[in-house]
C-alpha cells in the first residue's frame, strides 16, 4: 500500500472516531437531563445509565453498517436490540408521567430521541419517519392527559415533539451517512488503484505479445535461412543474416523497455514496409495497396499498425499462405485488410479465441474501431475498420 493510500487511511478512520465519538456525547445528554429528576428513585437513575450505555453499542452497530437501511442482524444482534427495544419503551413509560422541569416536555421525549437516534442509521426513511411521528405524539399526550391540558393545546405540543424529534434523529443520521460516504470514498479509491494496476499488467502483457509474437517470427525465419546458406556454402550470406538476428535481439530488447515504461509507439507506415519485408523473407509474396496512411489521427495509425503486426504474425504462424495482400482505404470507414491464401479449407484459420485477435479487437476498440474475419474459398482475411471521425487527423484552420 503506498504511503498516500495509508495516510488516507489513517485520515479517515480518524474521522470516523471524531463523529462516532461526537454521538456518544450526545448520548450523554439523556443521564445529564433524566438522573436530577431521579434523585429520590435511584433504580430509575441506573436504569437511565444503563440505557445510555446499551445507546451507545447500539449507535456503534448501525453507524458501522456498510450500506444504508436495513442492516440484517444475526441472532446475537437480534436478541440484544430486542432487549434495547423492550429496555427503552420500558424507561420512556416510567418516564411518561415527569416534565423536564418547568418546561412542558415529558422526559420520555429524551429517551425516545435518544434511542431513535442511535439506531436512526439502521432504519429506512420511512420507518424512521414513522417511529418518530408514534415516539413523538405518544409523549405529548401522555404530558397532556397527565396535565389535563384541553385538546386546543395538543398540537402545538405534537408539533413542537415532531420538530424536537426530527432535529434529534437527522443529527444522528447524517453522521452515520456521512462515516459510511467516507468510507466507501476510500474504498473505490482502493479499488480504482487495483485496477489501474491491472490495466497497466494487461497493458504491458499484450504490448509484449504482439512484439514478441512477430519478432519470434522474425528470428525463426532468418535463422533458419541462415541455416540453410550454412549448408548451402554461403557463409558471407549467411553471416549477415545472423547479424540480422542480432540487430533485431538488439532493437527488441530498447522496445520492451519502452513497453515497460508505457512510451512503446509504433508508425503505420513502418510497419507497411516491415510487413513487406518479412513476408518476403517467409517466401510470401505480399502486395501492398496504401493509401492515406499519413493522414491518420496518431491513435487510429497506432491501433492499425498493431493489428496489422499481429495480423501478419498469424499468416506466418498459422497459415500456408503463398501470398498475402494487405491494403489500406481511407474511405469512411478507414479499413485495413490483411489477406491471405494459406486458409485451406479452414482448419488452419486462427478461430478467434487466440490471445492476438483480442488483442487486435481491444487495441481497436479504444479507438471505436471494429474487427472482422472472413473466411472464404481458401483465403482468410482480418479486416479493421476505424470510423473516419476518429482515424482521420484534425485539420488545423490556416
Amino acid at each position: 500500500m503506498s504511503s498516500s493510500a495509508a495516510s488516507l487511511g489513517t485520515d479517515t478512520r480518524r474521522l470516523e472516531l471524531y463523529i462516532q465519538s461526537s454521538l456518544y456525547v450526545l448520548l450523554l445528554a439523556e443521564p445529564l437531563v433524566l438522573t436530577p429528576s431521579f434523585v429520590d428513585r435511584p433504580a430509575l437513575a441506573v436504569l437511565s445509565l444503563v440505557h445510555t450505555g446499551a445507546n451507545v453499542v447500539v449507535c456503534r452497530w448501525s453507524t458501522n453498517g456498510r450500506r444504508p437501511p436495513v442492516l440484517r442482524p444475526g441472532r446475537r444482534a437480534t436478541a440484544g436490540l430486542v432487549a434495547w427495544a423492550a429496555l427503552s419503551l420500558g424507561l420512556a413509560a416510567a418516564t411518561a408521567g415527569t416534565r423536564m422541569g418547568d418546561l412542558p416536555f415529558p422526559l420520555a421525549l429524551v429517551v425516545l430521541g435518544a434511542s431513535l437516534g442511535s439506531i436512526a442509521c439502521a432504519l429506512g426513511h420511512r420507518v424512521l419517519l414513522a417511529a418518530v411521528l408514534v415516539a413523538a405524539v405518544g409523549a405529548t399526550l401522555a404530558l397532556v392527559r397527565l396535565d389535563r391540558q384541553p385538546p386546543a393545546g395538543v398540537l402545538p405540543l405534537v408539533v413542537v415533539s415532531v420538530l424536537l424529534l426530527l432535529g434529534i434523529v437527522y443529527t444522528f443520521w447524517s453522521s452515520g451517512w456521512m462515516v459510511r460516504v467516507v468510507r466507501e470514498l476510500v474504498e473505490a479509491r482502493h479499488r480504482a488503484a487495483q485496477l489501474a494496476v491491472a490495466e497497466e499488467r494487461l497493458r504491458i502483457s499484450r504490448d509484449l505479445h504482439d512484439l514478441f509474437g512477430r519478432t519470434l517470427a522474425a528470428v525463426a525465419l532468418k535463422s533458419e535461412l541462415a541455416a540453410e546458406l550454412l549448408r548451402r556454402d554461403r557463409p558471407e550470406q549467411a553471416a549477415a543474416e545472423i547479424g540480422a538476428v542480432r540487430a533485431l535481439a538488439e532493437q527488441t530488447g530498447g522496445e520492451i523497455r519502452q513497453v515497460v515504461r508505457g512510451f512503446r509507439r509504433v508508425d503505420l507506415a513502418e510497419e507497411l514496409s516491415g510487413a513487406r519485408a518479412l513476408l518476403d523473407s517467409a517466401g510470401i509474396r505480399c502486395v501492398v495497396h496504401a493509401e492515406g496512411a499519413d493522414r491518420l489521427a496518431p491513435d487510429a495509425a497506432a491501433a492499425l499498425a498493431w493489428t496489422l503486426r499481429e495480423a501478419v504474425t498469424n499468416v506466418i504462424r498459422h497459415s500456408r499462405a503463398g501470398e498475402c495482400f494487405i491494403t489500406l482505404e481511407a474511405a469512411d470507414p478507414v479499413r485495413l485488410l490483411v489477406t491471405n491464401d494459406g486458409a485451406g479449407d479452414g482448419t488452419t484459420a486462427p478461430d478467434g479465441r487466440g490471445t492476438g485477435l483480442l488483442g487486435m479487437a481491444e487495441r481497436l476498440a479504444g479507438v471505436e474501431g471494429t474487427l472482422l474475419r472472413h473466411h472464404a474459398a481458401g483465403r482468410f482475411t482480418v479486416e479493421a475498420r476505424v470510423p473516419a471521425a476518429r482515424a482521420h487527423r484534425a485539420e488545423v484552420p490556416a
